[in-house]
């Protein structure tokens, strides 16, 4: 129900009385109301990103899964689909308390291995997902090791916004590298898996202007 606005107006009645009458007045969005849809934007978009994911577990053969993720350069399918498995599991196991540790992975092999548990692995985070709540500018402290092993330098700030979108630009990072793995043994995974939104956002303006 929208608010209500109290007008005054004169109106000539018998003894010049006042009649007061209501209007409707559309509310102005709130910080909160923004803060909020920008929330259920960037989580739909992370379950998006996973539910790519689900798809292509659902399709690809095992024979193709196994042997990739065999290779031995290490760049199969199995070794991403959990590397970005693991993110999302640090996450979930962090955030609530502040403490995002990307270094202390599961690095669970039967996700290299089993496609069908790296599939109900991602149904899992996407469960946990659909609950997810929380205030975007809470801030977090979050690990990564960039090299110089020393524990002080590796923990830095960010806020639950800022590792949400880095979760979906992490992910189709490495979508992208499955989806060449993929194409290089004739296998198609999607036009726009790996692909990150914006590229898909540009090459669809450049095709309305073609038409």
């Amino acid at each position: 129900m929208w608010p209500f606005k109290m007008i005054y107006a004169c109106m000539p009645l018998r003894a010049a009385r006042h009649r007061c009458f209501f209007t409707h007045t559309k509310a102005r969005p709130t910080k909160f109301g923004k803060l909020k849809r920008f929330m259920e934007t960037v989580v739909a978009d992370n379950i998006r990103c996973m539910k790519q994911g689900v798809n292509l577990l659902e399709i690809v053969t095992d024979d193709l899964y196994h042997n990739l993720s065999s290779a031995r350069s290490g760049t199969g399918i199995g070794p991403h689909i959990r590397h970005t498995l693991d993110h999302y599991l640090s996450f979930l196991s962090g955030y609530k308390n502040g403490r995002i540790d990307y270094d202390a992975r599961e690095r669970d092999p039967r996700i290299e291995n089993d496609p069908l548990h790296a599939k109900r692995q991602f149904e899992r985070v996407i469960s946990a997902f659909n609950d997810l709540a929380g205030d975007l500018n809470q801030p977090l402290w979050v690990k990564t090791d960039s090299g110089s092993h020393v524990e002080e330098t590796n923990w830095s700030q960010s806020t639950l916004k800022r590792e949400l979108q880095f979760l979906v630009s992490h992910t189709i990072h490495h979508y992208a590298i499955i989806a060449i793995l993929l194409r290089a043994r004739g296998f198609e995974p999607g036009e726009e898996f790996g692909v990150a939104p914006s590229t898909i956002e540009y090459r669809r303006s450049r095709l309305a202007c073609a038409q």
